[in-house]
């Protein structure tokens, strides 16, 4: 058990530091986290009587008078050393004394949560450890806080106590309610007469007892009432979560709560129903969205809170059976036959092509003259990163989660067929695992396609592989499909990802609805290979035509007028033609900036 007591002082590491009476919490004080008002004398300690090195005392602030260990001398000191869990016990015991120059005779040492904390007898070497504190670094470089608090030993209720407290429970329970009504307890101690000590329902040993009573006599419980007890965090009834699994409304209501992660001890607790108003916790929520949504984090059932309806939140309960196993993997989900044979192809064939080196001077056909396109990638820490090629295009990434000014999220949004194939351009070659490919279709209309494609691939000549996610809203054209918006979606290979990659280099399936004649995309890339191979114009242009098709071919290129005409004049006014060339000429560098209608 973690060593108990009076409230911890602190050392030098936290002089000067303001800390008013709500701010410091001991949860393994006896006294459930009471807070005495830190005004920081000569050791840390209050000089406004209600708490002191030497005794204790309490007045109406617990909603009665009472005291405790009044004049009795502490039989030691609890030393806390703050974010001390990692460290080796004992050579951290022989370091304190070391520095401090005496034995420490340290007893009950114990790990609670990220401290470490031992007793010692001697009031003079508690008080060189609290000097001791922020002067030494844990194994991570954090500086190490040493607390010291008065020890008057373990405490319990005695048996002729704990059955008083019996008769008390059973006088505040309602059965046909099934409530417990334990609110404002001082008080109904005397006006109970049953001569029960007047214990604070927070002290930790009073609300073990309580779930304990709870546990062996009224587990049908279901509501509880702790309103008006001064509790300052729920950690004295963390055991309430097993001892009263069916509790399901809870009021907390005027108590000293500051913060709502005072309630995580009993954020087990399965509550449709909670009461916080009157805690000081309330006062930090301007909205109420927040405040809810702060709740629900711990108690996601919550449909009352404070008297009001809210909606629970969505959520998995983890800690429940799984009664039916998940579903089998389904692998491409195109529900629509007449679409599926031609998506189908258009992945292949726009894969195979994508894989081409210059693979900007093929796709021009993809994509729709207005498309667009957006990046996003998402490489969890810098060392996966450094490895793949694809790390230079982080600069275009579109992640919304970043901080990015909306001069930056426009920017990384690509408009337009030129734009899109210049930053396609840019992708390091790659080559993609066309087993691993899975197709799901999202949407399927008349005017419109939308699917994902997703997969594994691996930078040209590299092993390690990452996966990829794409997703194509393509209209018809032409018999086949051609792209009007994409996402483009990288992110690190899961482990079994890894393993299957590039595992079954071997050709499709002669089933596969891959394998079939040449789709409009690859047709065009063969048209626009012949055609770059042997100029010719399709067909006799009038001049008005021709006018028509420079302003065309600046608008999409952002190449002026002058350097449009001579582009597409040089290639005979081929369009497709001229417009590889052009790809090409940029791709190489070999276009001035003042080719441009703005300069890039």
């Amino acid at each position: 058990m973690p060593p108990r007591g009076g409230g911890y002082s602190r050392g030098n590491y936290y002089r000067g530091k303001s800390r008013g009476s709500h701010h410091y919490s001991a949860e393994n004080d006896d006294y459930g986290g009471y807070r005495p008002n830190f005004s920081r004398g000569s050791h840390g300690i209050s000089k406004r009587g209600s708490f002191n090195q030497n005794n204790r005392s309490r007045g109406s602030r617990h909603g009665g008078s009472f005291s405790t260990n009044r004049q009795m001398k502490p039989l030691g000191y609890a030393i806390k050393i703050m974010f001390a869990h990692k460290e080796d016990q004992m050579e951290l015991m022989q370091s304190l004394e070391q520095k401090t120059g005496m034995s420490l005779n340290a007893e009950n040492i114990t790990v609670n949560d990220n401290n470490i904390e031992f007793v010692v007898t001697s009031e003079q070497v508690a008080f060189k450890l609290e000097k001791l504190s922020g002067s030494l670094k844990n194994s991570d470089g954090r500086k190490m806080a040493i607390l010291k608090r008065a020890w008057y030993g373990d405490r319990s209720l005695s048996a002729a106590d704990e059955d008083k407290l019996k008769d008390l429970l059973n006088k505040f329970y309602i059965p046909d309610q099934k409530y417990l009504d334990l609110s404002n307890f001082l008080e109904k101690q005397e006006s109970s007469g049953a001569g029960l000590k007047k214990f604070f329902i927070g002290q930790k040993f009073i609300a073990t007892s309580v779930c304990k009573l709870i546990a062996a006599y009224i587990p049908q419980l279901e509501i509880l009432d702790l309103s008006n007890n001064a509790l300052f965090n729920m950690f004295p009834y963390s055991e309430l979560p097993n001892k009263s699994p069916r509790l399901s409304k809870l009021n907390l209501s005027h108590n000293r709560m500051t913060d709502i992660s005072n309630l995580d001890p009993v954020k087990k607790l399965k509550l449709t129903e909670l009461i916080l108003d009157g805690n000081p916790l309330c006062l930090h929520y301007k909205d109420q969205s927040t405040y809810v949504k702060d709740v629900h984090k711990r108690f996601p059932n919550v449909q009352m809170l404070d008297g009001h309806a809210v909606k629970a939140a969505i959520a998995f309960d983890l800690d429940a059976p799984v009664e039916k196993s998940l579903p089998p993997f389904a692998g491409n989900v195109v529900h629509a036959e007449n679409v599926k044979s031609v998506i189908y192809c258009f992945a292949q064939q726009y894969f195979e092509v994508y894989d081409k080196e210059n693979r900007g001077n093929f796709l021009i056909e993809a994509y729709d003259t207005d498309a667009t396109l957006s990046l996003t990638m998402f490489f969890p820490d810098t060392g996966s990163r450094s490895k793949f090629k694809i790390n230079s295009m982080f600069k275009h990434t579109r992640n919304l989660t970043k901080s990015m000014d909306s001069n930056q999220l426009e920017k990384c949004l690509y408009k337009g067929r030129f734009k899109i194939l210049s930053l396609l351009s840019e992708i390091p070659d790659s080559e993609h695992d066309l087993t691993s490919f899975t197709i799901d279709m999202m949407l399927e209309t008349e005017l419109l396609v939308v699917f994902v494609v997703s997969g594994i691939l691996r930078d040209k000549g590299s092993t390690d592989v990452y996966h990829f996610s794409r997703t194509f809203s393509c209209k018809p054209h032409s018999g086949g499909l051609q792209i009007v918006n994409e996402i483009i979606h990288f992110r690190p290979a899961m482990e079994m990802e890894r393993r299957k990659a590039f595992a079954n280099p071997g050709p499709t399936p002669s089933n596969s609805p891959a394998v079939m004649a040449q789709t409009h995309l690859q047709a065009q890339v063969a048209a626009a290979v012949t055609a770059a191979a042997n100029p010719t114009p399709a067909v006799i242009l009038t001049d008005a035509q021709k006018e028509e098709l420079v302003k065309k071919f600046s608008a999409e290129s952002g190449l002026n007028l002058k350097w449009s005409l001579d582009c597409l004049q040089a290639n005979h006014f081929h369009y497709e033609t001229a417009a590889i060339d052009y790809q090409r000429a940029k791709n190489a560098g070999d276009i001035p900036a003042d080719a441009y209608l703005v300069v890039q």
